[in-house]
């Protein structure tokens, strides 16, 4: 399973660059918070902990 996560710091910043060739991978989340976050304390980090956690993603 491939998984691409990508972060921005503000609903405000354009994303779209990072969204390009998104081809291939089973799973794409976007969290729009500050770098300082841990990625599992994150909305889309914490779904991703989950998916690792049940063992979906290998």
């Amino acid at each position: 399973m491939k998984v691409f996560y990508s972060r921005v710091s503000t609903t405000d910043q354009n994303i779209s660059r990072q969204m390009d060739n998104l081809n291939g991978f089973d799973y794409v989340f976007t969290d729009y918070c500050s770098g300082s976050i841990d990625i599992w304390e994150r909305r889309k980090g914490s779904q991703i902990k989950k998916l690792i956690d049940n063992n979906q993603l290998k």
